[in-house]
């Protein structure tokens, strides 16, 4: 497998590795590259910064009561998936 490839699986994998939601031993595969590919590297501090400073904003962003009620009532409505 060609660098260009490893870096095109770790960067489609960046977000669930940064929210900790990959298994253990693919986070670790991810974790190594990281450290051996700089501009891999740079992305996933990027990408990090990036989902801290939305969460910052976002803790003071309220959904309307009418959106939200028209979801909730679209979800219990809604069949489950086949």
């Amino acid at each position: 497998m060609s660098a260009d490839t490893d870096c095109a699986k770790v960067r489609a994998q960046l977000m669930d590795f940064l929210k900790q939601e990959l298994p253990a031993d693919l986070a670790a595969e991810v974790r190594q590259h990281l450290g051996d590919c700089p501009p891999c590297e740079d992305c996933a501090a990027y990408e990090q910064r990036f989902v801290a400073l939305l969460q910052v904003r976002l803790r003071s962003a309220e959904c309307p009561s009418s959106v939200r009620d028209r979801v909730l009532a679209a979800l219990r409505d809604a069949s489950p998936p086949s």
